[in-house]
């Protein structure tokens, strides 16, 4: 299978709750090294053990696709957040990836010699999403997203947590890494997965109202 190009990542999904004849338990175990095996017979509820099973069953399968190998001859190591690269990589370098998974569907990014993230969230109607607010949004963001209609925070509030979330996933923590990462331009910020353009436009006010200058190639991104 072909590597992704410079410029592309490819994205794969995956439900998770419905019957498929190329990809069950079983088939998922013996892609699996030792240690994956033991992660997943740690999990005591079927519907979070199969999430893993399948989902870190596949990834190792589509490595080896993208690798020519088969999936138990593929080497993982991760770094400190628990973030997987390939062993035999450094960070962000050569072919990078990432998965997310909920109860029914997993998704798993592919991309070379980038910072990938990704995220997937399940919807959770009655939530109650002004307690988790106060936690992760700073102030500017809490005060923006209060301000929106009741009916549309749970949805909104999900789009600011994906896009954080995917940021984190990339190994962007702090405002110099963002600062860092708009210098390279509107691809290299729109390349994280889970990190749309209605993202991006946020962040590049809210950097402004904060007083931070941008950086020049970032000024070429139309808001």
């Amino acid at each position: 299978m072909p590597l992704p190009e410079p410029d592309e990542i490819h994205v794969w999904l995956l439900w998770l709750d419905t019957e498929n004849p190329t990809i069950n338990d079983a088939i998922c175990r013996g892609w699996l090294d030792a240690e994956d095996l033991h992660r997943a017979d740690q999990y005591v509820h079927p519907g979070a053990r199969r999430g893993y099973l399948w989902t870190r069953g596949l990834l190792r399968r589509l490595l080896g696709r993208y690798l020519q190998c088969e999936p138990q001859a593929i080497r993982l190591a991760s770094n400190a957040h628990g973030k997987p690269r390939l062993a035999a990589t450094r960070e962000d370098e050569g072919l990078v990836f990432n998965v997310s998974h909920t109860d029914r569907l997993a998704v798993l990014g592919f991309a070379q010699d980038r910072a990938l993230g990704i995220d997937i969230e399940k919807p959770a109607p009655g939530r109650d999403w002004h307690r988790i607010a106060d936690y992760c949004l700073s102030e500017r963001e809490r005060d923006r997203w209060q301000r929106t209609d009741a009916a549309q925070q749970g949805m909104d509030f999900r789009k600011y947590w994906t896009a954080k979330e995917a940021l984190v996933k990339a190994g962007i923590t702090n405002v110099g890494q963002v600062l860092e990462k708009l210098a390279e331009g509107e691809s290299a910020m729109l390349a994280i997965d889970g990190f749309g353009r209605k993202s991006l436009i946020d962040i590049k006010k809210n950097l402004r109202q904060l007083g931070y200058q941008l950086p020049s190639a970032a000024e070429e991104i139309s808001v």
